[in-house]
């Protein structure tokens, strides 16, 4: 797309430049590791009104229009080129949002952008670690901080509460959605210089993280909102319920594991599946759950249709944070920018509604493919790492149950499996999917139990590992 210099007057600059004098305020979390960074958000607190919270997001589209006055959300459109420690911002698709005290659900939408090059440097890049070190117990907000934890965050220290305030408002909005909390499992893999896999971790998040993962969700459901206020052609991401099927398949899961899962219609609503999770939090069959009742959701999709999240319970949602490594962000930044430059509705349908569903229906595609192959990928990570540890011994939970054997999962992901045959010479039988059984011994293997295992095979052009019962176990 071809990018244009748009003339704006000097009233909309002078407004530009107090917004801008504001977003020197805010600060960047991150993880600790070197990654594409734009969860820039800066908080302030408006005694009367509630929070303001702003966000700027490097990259992509690129056009320039007044500012308008401010309202309850402004998208603020820039494109930054990172320099160091600060952007150089030609015009970046951000937020600044005004939270209510009285209405903190309420969303209003107007964009705006700055006209010409300046350099906005943020006042903190913060790791999630360290910002986790603020919120916690023994640490800055409780008095207890060392002095360099102090020092790091002197500029923007005062913003953190009223971040934290303002998470704890949208956090709460959302349990009262019935948004689900469902558990991925994802790993962390720590390669060593040559690139292979030396250790598999859980990955875990800690508070920061969520609030900041929290202020990105709200700025997507602002973007979908703008689009389908505006009636414009838009790439919005879109969950339906489960289908019928998959929802057959956790009946079986849920009652195999004793859970109650009668339901006030046949489709479940969000908040009724959530009320599962929840009860199951802290059994043996947490984990289980939790990816029984992932893989009975309908996959994601991107859509040119505003249909809803399912999974978020949001009428309004798209992919909009992350224009740098995500296509469906890029195209609707393009869209929204050749909004702002004015562009008329009718112009906007006949040139952009024929690219949205392409990019939809490419996008769709690409992003099934490129999630096979991280799976594979990781697969053969976990097996190299495996491969070190052949011959020992781990305490597993069984994750998965079949005829021919036993998925096991150990504390840190890794998941290989232990074959029927080696349970028992006798033979075993299924019980719906959930538990192997020696008619002989009536010895069982069920869902959630703990297994002693050792490694005694790992492919790691395959991906696959494989366990036998430990023999302390055996025994």
């Amino acid at each position: 797309m071809k990018r244009e210099n748009v003339l704006v007057s000097e009233d909309a600059l002078a407004r530009q430049r107090e917004f801008e004098a504001k977003i020197k305020e805010m600060f960047t979390a991150r993880e600790a590791h070197p990654v594409a960074c734009v969860d820039t958000f800066g908080c302030q607190q408006n005694v009367a009104d509630g929070q303001k919270l702003m966000g700027m997001l490097a990259d992509c589209g690129f056009t320039f229009t007044e500012d308008p006055k401010e309202a309850d959300l402004v998208i603020l459109n820039t494109c930054a080129v990172r320099e160091h420690a600060e952007q150089r911002v030609f015009g970046n698709l951000g937020i600044l949002t005004h939270t209510k005290k009285e209405n903190p659900e309420q969303v209003i939408c107007l964009c705006g952008c700055m006209a010409q090059e300046e350099r906005v440097a943020n006042r903190v890049k913060a790791s999630y670690r360290h910002v986790d070190l603020v919120f916690g117990p023994h640490a800055l907000l409780a008095g207890t901080a060392d002095a360099e934890i102090k020092a790091k965050y002197a500029d923007v220290i005062d913003q953190l509460p009223a971040m934290k305030e303002l998470y704890g408002h949208r956090a709460r909005l959302r349990k009262e959605r019935g948004c689900m909390d469902i558990e991925s499992g994802e790993v962390k893999l720590i390669l060593d210089e040559d690139g292979h896999c030396i250790d598999v971790k859980k990955r875990t998040s800690g508070e920061s993280e969520a609030m900041i993962e929290e202020f990105m969700l709200l700025a997507n459901q602002c973007a979908a909102h703008f689009a389908r206020v505006k009636q414009i052609p838009f790439v919005y991401r879109v969950h339906e319920e489960p289908n019928a099927e998959k929802l057959e398949r956790l009946h079986g899961l849920l009652q195999a594991c004793g859970v109650n899962d009668h339901f006030a219609k046949d489709v479940p609503t969000p908040k009724e599946l959530s009320a599962i999770l929840e009860g199951v939090r802290g059994t043996p069959y947490e984990q289980i759950i939790n990816t029984g009742m992932l893989r009975c959701m309908s996959k994601a999709l991107y859509e040119e249709k505003p249909k809803g999240h399912y999974g978020l319970v949001l009428k309004d949602y798209a992919h909009f944070t992350s224009p740098i490594r995500r296509y469906p962000d890029l195209a609707i930044h393009r869209i929204m920018t050749d909004m702002l430059k004015g562009t008329e509705k009718e112009t906007m349908i006949l040139r952009y509604t024929d690219f949205a569903e392409r990019a939809s229906k490419q996008s769709s595609e690409r992003e099934v493919i490129a999630m096979q192959i991280e799976r594979k990928a990781e697969d053969c990570y976990k097996a190299e790492y495996a491969r070190r540890h052949l011959g020992e011994c781990y305490e597993g939970t069984i994750s998965g149950v079949t005829q021919r054997g036993l998925f096991i999962e150990l504390d840190n992901g890794v998941e290989g499996f232990v074959p029927a045959s080696s349970l028992t010479p006798s033979g075993t039988s299924l019980t719906e999917g959930v538990r192997l059984t020696d008619p002989a011994s009536g010895k069982t293997w069920s869902l959630g139990d703990k297994m002693m295992i050792t490694i005694v095979r790992a492919d790691v052009n395959l991906g696959k590992i494989d366990f036998e019962v430990a023999p302390a176990a055996k025994a």
